[in-house]
């Protein structure tokens, strides 16, 4: 097999990586509240908790693929995708149990196990670039092919997703066949990329580093959460008015995302020429620029009940899927230039990664939070909406992601530029 066709393999990891991340921040509040009847409270708790214990887990892991990163990283990947399509076909089998803390407490464990299980895999994955190809420009060339399959995983779960619930009949029925079908794709998919023998070796001291962490990590970071939590609340609120508001199916939840996914994935080259001409610092301004746009589309049309404002929200969800894509590729070309010095950090990119994607985990987790939360202080307790809940939905849906989106903007000002992607990207 040829290195370029070892390389395509790979990245079809990113497909499981995509889906896996997309399904339960998309569906799982609302299959918590909507189907199995638990309230809101708990059905926070039960998304939240897990993904906040990714702040543990994912460095965790990352420590310990840099630890056996001389034999390679590959048994991490072959464990994590088996185990992480199991767990995401039995998070949504949980029957509805008597008590309603009964199910969010199973619910919440599944949940659990299914972050560990995709850490596993995802951490050490996602840190294997500086381990494939020597050079920065083909590293990041090797993120941005990554980048366009993550992007098609995301369709998968997220546009895909809801369909599969429609097609195996709704409600409990429709769940547990997405669930299955959804954790056969991310199963294969990322024992597809376990298998491809890319790794080149590395020795024991290059993989056991140490230090502070490199400059402008931390404002990276909380930019990355800031923009993921946005988009987060954003979605998790979205079932709430497509189908609790509007009355549509899961179908048409689906095609609003499909929508959203596909230009957002159609953009993707064209961010990484973009940043590559100006720098990923300069670039940031255009990615929220996208993102404020959007959501001010999406307010007005929840706002109105015209014809127009279906155009409207369309445009605006248009906006969105481009400024998230963009917010992709800045922040993963940033962290690959981080991890690719001579200055220790190279030697620690499990490590980073691990802190890296436990922020997402935790922005992501924050997005329902922020979403029940926002729809609790408004009264709304459960997945069938009345018309005086529109309110409540603007804001979960688009108001609290545009302030989170304006604080991005001010922490993007602190964004340290020395690991740019300008020169990098041609």
């Amino acid at each position: 097999m040829s290195i370029r066709r070892k390389r395509l393999q790979w990245a079809l990891g990113s497909v499981g990586t995509g889906t896996f991340s997309t399904v339960p921040s998309l569906l799982l509040l609302y299959f918590l509240t909507a189907t199995l009847a638990v309230p809101m409270a708990y059905a926070v708790v039960a998304v939240f908790v897990p993904k906040a214990a990714s702040l543990l887990i994912d460095p965790w892991i990352g420590r310990l693929s840099d630890r056996h990163a001389a034999r390679g990283r590959r048994p991490f990947l072959l464990v994590g995708a088996v185990a992480a399509g199991l767990t995401l076909a039995a998070l949504f089998g949980v029957p509805s149990a008597a008590d309603p803390r009964l199910t969010a407490a199973l619910v919440g464990a599944i949940y659990l196990a299914s972050v560990l299980a995709f850490a596993i895999f995802a951490v050490p994955y996602i840190a294997m670039p500086p381990n494939i190809e020597p050079e920065p420009e083909a590293q990041l060339r090797l993120i941005g092919l990554r980048m366009v399959f993550v992007t098609i995983g995301i369709i998968v779960g997220g546009a895909l997703g809801p369909v599969l619930v429609d097609a195996g009949g709704g409600g409990t029925a429709g769940y547990r066949f997405m669930g299955v079908m959804l954790g056969l794709v991310v199963t294969a998919a990322m024992l597809v990329a376990a298998l491809a023998d890319v790794e080149r070796p590395v020795t024991v001291s290059q993989s056991l580093g140490g230090g502070p962490l490199p400059p402008g990590f931390v404002s990276l970071l909380g930019f990355y959460f800031c923009a993921q939590a946005a988009a987060g609340c954003g979605s998790a609120a979205l079932p709430y008015f497509i189908i609790g508001l509007e009355g549509g199916s899961e179908t048409e939840l689906g095609l609003r995302l499909l929508l959203m996914l596909g230009t957002g994935a159609m953009s993707a080259p064209v961010w990484g020429r973009y940043a590559g001409k100006v720098g990923a610092a300069q670039a940031v301004p255009a990615v929220l620029g996208f993102l404020l746009l959007g959501y001010g589309l999406c307010s007005a049309s929840v706002l109105s009940a015209q014809v127009a404002s279906v155009n409207g929200f369309a445009a605006g969800m248009v906006c969105l899927g481009i400024g998230s894509t963009g917010v992709q590729v800045i922040v993963f070309g940033q962290l690959a230039a981080l991890t690719s010095g001579e200055d220790g950090a190279a030697s620690r990119a499990g490590q980073l990664t691990g802190y890296a994607t436990a922020i997402e985990k935790l922005a992501l987790a924050s997005g329902p939070l922020l979403a029940g939360g926002t729809l609790l202080l408004f009264g709304v307790n459960e997945g069938a909406l009345r018309e005086a809940d529109r309110l409540a939905v603007l804001f979960a849906l688009a108001a609290v992601p545009a302030l989170l989106t304006c604080l991005a903007a001010v922490i993007a000002r602190h964004m340290d530029t020395a690991s740019d992607l300008q020169g990098i990207v041609t």
